[in-house]
């Protein structure tokens, strides 16, 4: 599993929320063995507009595997 995660603010530059976003992530990362969390620099929420590359890499990637 890849968890793809933004780094724009999610929550309108609340830091808090922004933060709870973010664990949240890496929690479910953490649940398990072999999820990896990647970070799609310079995206919000809509990843698949914004960052469409870092997507393709990640399906790629289990593809591989």
């Amino acid at each position: 599993m890849v968890v793809i995660s933004s780094t724009k603010s999610m929550w309108n530059g609340r830091e808090r929320e922004d933060r709870a976003w973010r664990a949240s992530h890496e929690a479910i990362v953490a649940a398990a063995p072999g999820r990896r969390l990647v970070i799609a620099e310079g995206s919000g929420h809509q990843i698949a507009r914004d960052r469409p590359d870092t997507i393709i890499d990640a399906v790629v990637s289990l593809v591989e595997k």
